[in-house]
Order: structure tokens, then sequence, then C-alpha cells
């Protein structure tokens, strides 16, 4: 299997400086370009008729480089009919949680949080949108008929489903919520390098608080495909 990449690129008085692969052609045999936008195909072609390959591309593809990746070949290939993988969202916007009563949890997540309510569709449900920075929202969501057993609403376990909130200092952190009266589950001794302190809301929805600590050890990262 041959993978290689497309460069394709808008022209301008620049110099084309994509360098998407491991192989990096010479300046001056790209196409003139400011910006440019690359995607990843699979060719199960082969490597002979390499020159008859790229005169193709050049004529199907006159604003593009197709280069090959496989290791040890810097040739570019043509695509035969088969589609670029491409990503199927842009950014991640929100993460949403469903409660049973939306004037508990306005209390936690406003008054004891501190997160900034802001102004929600007009819904034919109850709810609560909260900035978390930037584009990215929390979604508080009525569900009056939602049950959750005991242990799920009670018992705080890191391997329960949440979502995290940064914070710059996670000491001081830590201390605001043992202040608030807040039951939590503190951990510094994980292999993140980060300390993590996760509190529940009052339907047992996880919210975990990480930063740096002055009581963590060092960052122990796992490769890539490690379970499957």
């Amino acid at each position: 299997m041959i993978r290689f990449t497309v460069v394709s690129c808008r022209k301008s008085v620049y110099p084309c400086r994509a360098t998407a692969g491991p192989h990096r052609e010479p300046e001056t045999g790209w196409t003139t370009a400011r910006r440019a936008t690359t995607r990843s195909y699979a060719c199960s072609a082969g490597v002979g008729g390499r020159a008859r390959r790229a005169r193709a591309a050049d004529q199907k593809f006159p604003e593009a480089r197709i280069r090959c990746t496989t290791k040890g070949c810097a040739l570019r290939c043509m695509i035969h009919g088969q589609e670029g993988r491409m990503s199927l969202f842009k950014q991640f916007t929100h993460v949403s949680v469903t409660v049973t009563d939306v004037a508990k949890a306005r209390e936690f997540y406003s008054d004891t949080l501190g997160l900034q309510e802001i102004a929600r569709p007009a819904f034919n449900f109850p709810g609560i949108w909260y900035s978390l920075g930037g584009d990215l929202q929390l979604h508080i969501i009525l569900n009056d008929q939602l049950v959750r057993p005991a242990v799920e609403r009670e018992k705080i376990e890191a391997r329960y489903p949440h979502f995290a909130l940064w914070t710059d200092d996670c000491d001081t952190t830590a201390e605001r919520i043992a202040a608030l009266g807040l039951v939590c589950r503190d951990v510094f001794s994980g292999p993140t390098g980060l300390r993590q302190v996760f509190v529940k809301d009052p339907d047992g929805n996880m919210v975990e608080f990480i930063g740096p600590s002055k009581k963590t050890g060092v960052r122990v990262m796992e490769a890539t495909g490690t379970y499957r």
C-alpha cells in the first residue's frame, strides 16, 4: 500500500511551504503558493510507471502536487479513484449534562463553581447554558425522568464520565473546593503529572479540575495504540 499526500495550493507570489509527509522536494519544484491544504490518500498502485503517473497527476491536478509518502520514495503518484479521509468536524463546541432539577443545577454551577451563564435558544424544555471560555460551552438539560443508581450519583470514580476544566494552580483550586465543603476525589500521584480534583453536581454529573501542582510527579505517557 502506497500512502501519499495531495497538497492543494492557492497561487500567489510566495513559494509554497507545504511540508506534509516525510519527504520534501526542493521548493523550486512546487507550485507557487501562499497557503496550502493537505489531504491524505491511500493508493494500491505499485512503484512502476512512475513518470507516467507523475505526468497524469500533473494533468489531472494542475494546482496540486501529489507526493508519495512511502518510506524511501519521494515520487508523485496519481489517485486511483479513492477519496481522501476528511474530518467530520472543525472543532469541539460544547458538552451537555442532564439534570433532574434546574434550580439545584444553577445553584451548583453558577453559585458554587462560579461559571458564567449565557443566553440560550428558546427550546421547549428547561435548561441552562454556560461559557467555559472561548467558544466552549456547557449545556445543562432538564430530564426529570432521569434515574441514576445511588452509587453512581454519590461515588466519585475518575473513570466515570466527566468533563474537565483547566486551572493554572490546582493547589489553590483544591483549597477553595475544600472551603466550599464539596466532597471531592483528589488525585496528585497519577501519570498525568498534574493534580486532578473531581467533584459532582446534585445529580451525580462529575466535573474535574486539573492543573499543575507542587505535589505532582513526572508525566508518564504510553504509546498510541497500546490498547486495542
